[in-house]
């Protein structure tokens, strides 16, 4: 009988012995290579990867190195290792966490469901069927996550995945869809799921040759080794594996989501507290103001902004007779519609610490300081998840949602913004009124925006598109205008737009594909003579600050000091641009919540 050490001696010296140290150093030496052009903290995952490759090397070793599991393997944490470096494609800088996960979460969900193989071939019947099928379906399905980044990458011109994006598409309705569908290039999607559907085949195929040349099978006392291994090393591996791209933005968005769920619930809470707010009342009684939302408006194609083009002939001649205020440098808190409402119409903002389940809408703050208060909408009232946008809307006293129905493409231009011009009320009560009117405006589908004989520019592209829509936004302000400022109760106006657009891209305000004319907006007020009357230091202060910058996160502000509001909650004067204490700075203000500063843009 050989001795102990002879055994030890003869281990260390067979050839399975030293392609398992192979691919232990191989496995180690990959994890530590890719990391090198990431930033932040460079062995957090030094553990799990050590577990991987001791798990990788074993795995290979039991397998009798299979030459077809192998080129299995190395294709499947291929397809992860890559995903995961898809932003440095543009440049953009990876945590190294990040970058270590793709290994971890591949090759430990591979190793793991290898092993329930494995172990499914020494059973037999229903049992050997179940462990041995659910291994392939679940070795498969994970391939779902890594093609959907690269397939993202492919459809969006050469853009990464992101959280935004995915929020986002959860709080599209079905007409953003459409609109959004017709956007796109067909050829790009079919040969995303081409190569989606070969990819999947081609490592099918691969996994089931793998499976039939398999010379070795596992013991029991081997898979129970194994299976301490996973007790042991498992939790770590796990951990650091949740910041894979995919899953790391799944949870990203599901936090989100449980936020705005959040903020609905408590709204008969924050109406309770408002109420408890005894210093909460106004100057005057029998004022009429109105705010009007636009989407998708960038000043950047605006003629009152300096465009070239006569994209805004009404709002040019408000401007040469000086009945409006024109802010130059106003800019979106975000480039999508949920995340920067949100914001505009609610005490949180970028600049303060207030969660959003606890922040007041400017609804809700109108409401308890004695404002009879009206929302009237072209937009949907609900997307597929309810939105904080819509649970604001929903608290008005008045509503009016011309997009009521659901499902179908005829609503798509169904109603055209000048419509809302007609619902508008002018109530004569002595008592104050807001209304909050919520445009359809310039959001793709351009054509959709405006009707046939509204067309001014007779080209076909996308720029042609955009600029008729941004002059009929311009028609349909001079409507709303004309109609509320006949009102003898009539003291303001103001217009923003919730982001910009950049109608030369594919995804025109998508943050992962960030441009700053997404961001840059207009913003302008008109107020009465009586208003400028009664608050000259108002109208005066305003006029001084028509060029400073300023973020629509701080409408809330604006809006609660135009109106007279007093003992407001979170009405800090210096994000208020009508008061002389305003304090913000190109310097202070950010976008994006806070992932980027206004100084950056060149």
């Amino acid at each position: 009988m050989l001795s102990v050490r002879s055994m030890i001696f003869q281990t260390f010296r067979s050839k399975n012995f030293f392609h398992a140290l192979s691919t232990f150093v191989y496995v180690l030496s990959l994890g530590i290579v890719i990391q090198i052009p990431g930033i932040g903290e460079y062995f957090e995952g030094l553990r799990p990867l050590l577990f991987l490759s001791l798990l990788s090397a074993l795995i290979f070793y039991m397998t009798g190195f299979n030459r077809k599991f192998i080129m299995f393997s190395v294709i499947y944490v291929f397809l992860f290792v890559s995903s995961s470096l898809i932003p440095m494609l543009q440049e953009e800088l990876i945590p190294r966490k990040e970058i270590i996960s793709g290994l971890l979460f591949g090759g430990g969900w591979l190793a793991f469901w290898s092993l329930i193989y494995h172990l499914g071939k020494t059973q037999h019947g229903f049992l050997r069927a179940l462990l041995c099928g659910s291994a392939n379906f679940f070795r498969l399905l994970a391939l779902l996550l890594p093609m959907l980044l690269w397939g993202y990458y492919l459809v969006s011109g050469g853009y990464a995945l992101s959280s935004a994006v995915l929020l986002t598409l959860f709080q599209t309705n079905w007409n953003e869809s459409i609109a959004y569908m017709r956007s796109q290039t067909l050829w790009f999607w079919g040969m995303a799921v081409i190569l989606l559907l070969l990819t999947l085949w081609k490592m099918t195929a691969i996994m089931k040759q793998s499976q039939e040349e398999a010379s070795a099978s596992f013991s029991w006392k081997k898979s129970c080794c194994l299976l301490f291994l996973f007790w042991w090393g498992g939790p770590s591996l796990m951990t650091i594996s949740l910041a894979y791209a995919p899953i790391r933005m799944g949870m990203e968005t599901r936090s989100s989501l449980a936020d705005y769920k959040v903020y609905g619930q408590n709204h008969a809470l924050r109406e309770k507290r408002l109420k408890n707010l005894r210093r909460l009342h106004t100057l005057h009684a029998g004022g009429l103001y109105v705010l009007v939302i636009g989407e998708s408006e960038t000043r950047d194609h605006m003629q009152v902004y300096g465009y070239a083009r006569a994209t805004t002939p009404w709002l040019s001649k408000q401007k040469e007779t000086g009945n409006a205020l024109f802010f130059s440098h106003a800019y979106s808190n975000y480039v999508t519609t949920v995340p920067a409402l949100t914001y505009a119409l609610s005490t949180r903002n970028q600049y303060n610490q207030v969660n959003l389940s606890d922040a007041y809408s400017l609804i809700e703050v109108a409401k308890a300081a004695g404002f009879n208060t009206f929302w009237i909408s072209n937009q949907r009232k609900f997307s597929p998840w309810d939105t904080p946008v819509a649970e604001i809307g929903s608290t008005s006293d008045h509503q009016i949602w011309l997009n009521s129905r659901m499902g179908s493409e005829d609503i798509f231009t169904e109603y055209y913004d000048s419509a809302l011009a007609d619902k508008i009320p002018l109530p004569k009560e002595n008592k104050n009124h807001l209304i909050v009117i919520h445009l359809m405006g310039c959001h793709k589908f351009y054509s959709d925006r405006y009707p046939a004989n509204a067309t001014y520019f007779k080209g076909t592209d996308y720029r042609d598109l955009y600029d008729n829509a941004v002059r009929y936004n311009d028609y349909v302000l001079e409507q709303i205008y004309q109609k509320v400022s006949a009102s003898p109760n009539f003291k303001g106006m103001v217009y923003f737009s919730d982001h910009g657009e950049d109608a030369t891209k594919l995804f025109d305000h998508n943050p992962s594909q960030f441009s700053w004319q997404m961001t840059r907006i207009p913003c302008i007020i008109w107020l009465s003579d009586s208003y400028r009357q009664e608050n000259p230091k108002v109208y005066k202060t305003l006029s001084a600050n028509q060029d400073k910058y300023w973020t629509n996160d701080l409408v809330y502000n604006l809006m609660v000091n135009l109106m007279g509001i007093q003992g407001a909650p979170e009405n800090n004067l210096r994000w208020d641009i009508s008061s002389p204490k305003y304090a913000m700075t190109k310097k202070d203000l950010m976008t994006l919540h806070g992932e980027k500063k206004l100084y950056e843009e060149q």
